[in-house]
């Protein structure tokens, strides 16, 4: 199997920040959840997930999608740049700013070819999501 990590920062108002890991291997991605004003559409809980390619009616694209996220439906991996691009979902990115990833769009590419270089070798994916350490 193939695991990705993400790493939550502390949560903002507008925004929660990660850096995206691959096991065994030095990619590296930014991601953005929403923040704790996202009531509505909050982050997912921490834990592991596994991840498939889905067809996405929103995205109009395949996209990786999270199975079995407690309370939750269609949680993607996607591009998008800023807290409003997204309703719980996970956007990527390859630079980071304040409530902002960009080079969206290369960074899932990137994510995506991984992903379905797995399922074409019939490697199950998964994320595992965790919280950063309190001080």
């Amino acid at each position: 199997s193939v695991t990705f990590t993400l790493t939550r920062h502390a949560p903002g108002t507008h925004s929660t920040l990660g850096d995206l890991t691959l096991e065994g291997s030095d990619f590296h991605l930014y991601t953005l959840e929403p923040g704790t004003d996202r009531v509505d559409f909050p982050r997912i809980p921490t834990g592991t997930y596994e991840v498939i390619m889905r067809e996405s009616a929103k995205q109009g694209c395949r996209v990786p999608g999270l199975v079995n996220v407690p309370g939750r439906t269609d949680i993607e991996m996607h591009i998008g740049n800023y807290p409003h691009d997204t309703l719980g979902c996970q956007l990527v990115g390859y630079t980071l700013g304040a409530d902002y990833v960009g080079v969206s769009r290369p960074a899932f590419g990137a994510l995506v070819a991984l992903i379905e270089g797995a399922e074409a070798h019939a490697e199950r994916v998964f994320l595992t999501i965790t919280e950063p350490e309190a001080p």
